[in-house]
């Protein structure tokens, strides 16, 4: 994998792995690249006090805690540390440490590692894959707060619960989907791509909603989103 393609696929992870609106500190060596992530604020670690790359690698293990910790005080939530700097937990055995004792590992692979910087709590609330998550943050990205929302099979997993959005039960299909949906309060349909793993065999009038609705969002491996249409004006 070459130094572009990998830039691009830290940015694929740490949008699958890191909740949007958090603060991404990434071990950079300064490029900008590196740090440039959608809806999350990537940081330089390490970096001076005012946000720019240090220019150099830490002196010891304890001065890359103390560059850490001091990242973690002004907002830093998460750490990544790109492949190509993989040697950096095993040169600094002392961040190594730190990073086992007082956070956590979310994701680990050829491409890099993502730490979260505290424990995270882990509730009643189910936890969200990856792709649940992803989908949550497009769906947000595109529709208005507070829109009412018809979300098809494993996508009301993803949207439930603080996502900002009033979710409605699924109507009955058949001749009447439009009527049936404007009678629901829907203004957007959420449909999850088929492609998905978490997916089987797709939702009984999905063809119908891809084939004639306009599309706000159209995702092929996440989901598509469509606006229910309005109603048509009464005859005279």
């Amino acid at each position: 994998m070459d130094y572009a393609a990998l830039v691009h696929r830290v940015r694929e992870l740490v949008w699958e792995h890191v909740p949007a609106g958090s603060n991404v500190a990434v071990v950079s060596k300064g490029d900008p690249a590196l740090i440039l992530f959608d809806q999350r604020h990537g940081l330089h670690y390490p970096q001076t006090s005012a946000g720019q790359y240090l220019g150099h690698h830490p002196e010891t293990g304890v001065a890359a805690v103390a560059h850490l910790e001091s990242l973690r005080m002004r907002g830093a939530q998460y750490l990544v540390v790109p492949s190509i700097y993989a040697w950096f937990l095993d040169y600094y055995t002392d961040l190594r440490g730190h990073l086992e004792r007082t956070g956590e590992l979310v994701h680990r692979d050829d491409v890099c590692a993502i730490y979260c910087l505290t424990r995270r709590e882990h509730g009643s609330t189910p936890t969200l894959t990856a792709t649940e998550r992803q989908l949550r943050d497009l769906v947000a990205a595109v529709l208005p707060h507070g829109s009412t929302v018809l979300a098809l099979s494993w996508s009301r997993n993803a949207l439930a619960g603080g996502s900002g959005f009033k979710l409605v039960e699924s109507p009955v299909a058949g001749a009447r989907l439009e009527a049936n949906l404007r009678a629901s309060g829907a203004d957007y349909v959420v449909v999850p791509s088929t492609r998905s793993s978490q997916s089987r065999g797709g939702d009984p009038f999905a063809d119908v909603v891809r084939g004639s609705w306009t599309a706000v969002l159209d995702h092929k491996h996440v989901c598509a989103v469509f606006a229910v249409p309005a109603a048509a004006p009464a005859k005279r």
